[in-house]
């Protein structure tokens, strides 16, 4: 078989004609346009000159290259452009992200290639307002959980990229009359012992492990003039590696106004409970530098100190 095939201006598609998990709304109101080169057999054939265009309510993604070995074994070598003027609801994605918008304008390309349950993405630049984001990426499907590697640096890089949805004011979590607040509230109880006592205020403030023992992941991620919510950072250094169970942040440093906050920890979801460690330095941050305070509440003064907690079994040092 060796053959051409081209779909061009598609139209729309009717989302509730097909059988599909798909979310309907990101079927309705897109236009497709595709061409590929096809040769070889149902069993095994290749696409080459491969170009996936769709756009919908003002949001493009291009999609080409080539692809063989498929269906079993593919082999890809592609490039991918994704733009957009609105807000993303990440939960059009993943599911759990939910009332999360990556906002917009937003801009993403990059390259993908991929042979033996391998993929390695690289050249990838994602640009948006107050974010300038290279990454390089390498994903392992052949081990359980997949490997993933990836590398980051930034030049201008915000938190902010990732905001919350509007909230209606009937669909806001109902608070306490006095304390104003809904952080959940732990309520001691006496004759529990202290490993349960300590899991259960684990479970409360939401510190849950079991997702560690699911990923395999090593991280490395450099920013200059980031900003995290509402600090200004100078830069920013983040080394995370994860796996057999065991969370360890080897290095996170930021810089405020000068000055080095650093940070290290390992989370081990194998025992029962979890065992912590966490241990970070202060080096002479102003008070209100550090704890983001304004209204001249603090003029002046410095903190310098470190950390060192840990637990053991059932008690926190």
């Amino acid at each position: 078989m060796d053959s051409g095939i081209k779909i061009d201006n598609a139209g729309t598609l009717n989302p509730y004609l097909l059988d599909t998990d798909i979310p309907d709304t990101l079927l309705e109101k897109l236009a497709v346009s595709a061409q590929a080169h096809i040769k070889g057999t149902p069993s095994g054939f290749s696409l080459s000159g491969f170009e996936l265009v769709t756009e919908r309510d003002e949001r493009e993604f291009i999609l080409r290259g080539n692809v063989s070995g498929l269906p079993a074994d593919p082999v890809t070598d592609l490039e991918f452009h994704f733009s957009t003027v609105h807000p993303v609801e990440l939960e059009e994605f993943f599911p759990r992200l939910e009332s999360l918008a990556l906002i917009g304008p937003l801009d993403v390309h990059g390259t993908v290639t991929g042979k033996d349950k391998k993929l390695y993405a690289s050249d990838v630049r994602l640009k948006a307002e107050q974010t300038d984001l290279g990454l390089t990426v390498y994903v392992d499907l052949g081990l359980d959980p997949p490997r993933v590697y990836a590398v980051g640096d930034s030049t201008q890089f915000s938190t902010k990229l990732i905001a919350p949805e509007e909230t209606a004011a009937s669909d806001a979590p109902e608070t306490d009359a006095e304390t104003a607040t809904d952080q959940p509230v732990v309520q001691p109880d006496p004759d529990q012992d202290a490993g349960d006592a300590f899991k259960a205020f684990t479970d409360a403030v939401g510190i849950q492990t079991d997702w560690i023992k699911r990923l395999d992941l090593y991280l490395n991620f450099s920013a200059q003039d980031a900003r995290l919510g509402n600090y200004q950072v100078d830069s920013l250094l983040v080394t995370i590696d994860v796996r057999d169970g065991v969370f360890t942040l080897a290095e996170y440093e930021v810089v405020l106004d000068g000055r080095p906050v650093s940070l290290k920890a390992i989370v081990d979801s194998n025992p029962d409970p979890p065992a912590y460690w966490v241990a970070g330095d202060i080096e002479g941050d102003s008070i209100e530098t550090l704890f983001n305070l304004e209204d001249n509440i603090f003029v002046g003064g410095q903190l310098h100190g470190n950390l060192n907690l840990f637990s053991e079994g059932d008690t926190l040092g």
